[in-house]
């Protein structure tokens, strides 16, 4: 049984100047009433319009309450657009999937004194998305004023734009190894990610390929060390390129030691594996076909 899609059925205008902003729309042909004020001095007026659609307008003090996230601009949206959903499950439930997708989780669902249960996330743009289930008279509470607030806002865990898990590697010189893997393979250093120590020199930083994520260090630090100073190494990291061969032709020319050569693999890969400048190994593949499991399985056992 699957729940009914959400419906888009309302739109909250935060208004810094109260009055001024009623006075506007009531030119524009919108009947907005005078609302109510609360204990607090939280201030809300709504008008449904022809077609069903809810427009609702509140004062920042309202907004903190709906919202702990919530911002003048430059932090969180002025606007909000809100969305209903059939049952309080569904708005707990589509917040857990939305931010697990990567969205911004702005106010954790929690239980609102109106008798809604309510979340906001961010769309791709940095609007604020309400989701609110029906209203409960059972589960109405004291209005702001009178009421602990709502939850506060949790960290986002993993920070944005950073991996669930990603290797850390460390070298003797990790500034000649992060021009080298720019030059080489053609990773980015994060702006703002350079740690340097009291002497200038590079500590740690992070470096991108695409979505992935490799974090660069001096050895020494946590017992690592570098395989140059090893004298081997006990980890390779993979990376999917979207050209293999141009990338493949980039590193030799940058000097990179190939260890494996420039192929196509049985499961449906197209690789190579080459050091760079201490010994790391690095794979790195482009998916060039589908290959079922069973099928590539066999042509391995085939190859002896």
């Amino acid at each position: 049984m699957h729940d009914a899609p959400p419906v888009l059925n309302q739109l909250n205008l935060v208004a810094s100047d109260f009055d001024a902003t009623r006075a506007f729309y009531r030119r524009l042909g919108v009947d907005v009433p005078a609302g109510v004020t609360m204990p607090d001095g939280s201030r809300h007026a709504e008008v449904t319009l022809a077609n069903g659609f809810v427009l609702e307008f509140d004062n920042p003090a309202l907004a903190r309450v709906y919202n702990a996230a919530w911002r003048r601009p430059g932090g969180s949206s002025r606007a909000l657009i809100g969305f209903s959903l059939p049952s309080r499950e569904a708005v707990d439930r589509l917040y857990r999937e939305l931010t697990g997708d990567g969205h911004e989780g702005r106010q954790p669902p929690y239980d609102t004194f109106w008798g809604a249960r309510y979340a906001v996330v961010a769309d791709p743009d940095g609007n604020d998305v309400g989701l609110m289930s029906p209203l409960d008279d059972a589960s109405r509470s004291w209005p702001p004023g009178e009421s602990p607030a709502p939850p506060a806002r949790p960290a986002q865990s993993p920070p944005r734009d950073t991996p669930q898990i990603f290797p850390r590697l460390s070298y003797a010189d990790p500034d000649a190894a992060v021009a080298w893997l720019a030059r080489a393979f053609g990773l980015r250093e994060r702006p703002g990610a350079r740690l340097a120590g009291a002497d200038g020199r590079l500590e740690l930083t992070e470096l991108e390929l695409g979505a992935g994520l490799v974090m660069i260090g001096r050895e020494g630090v946590h017992g690592l060390a570098s395989p140059a100073t090893l004298g081997g190494r006990s980890q390779m990291v993979m990376a999917y390129v979207d050209d293999v061969d141009a990338h493949h032709a980039r590193a030799v020319a940058a000097g990179a030691r190939l260890e494996m050569p420039l192929a196509d693999q049985p499961w449906g890969d197209r690789r190579y594996e080459a050091l760079d400048l201490e010994g790391h190994r690095w794979y790195f593949a482009q998916r060039v076909r589908d290959v079922a499991p069973e099928e590539w399985r066999r042509a391995l056992e085939r190859a002896g």
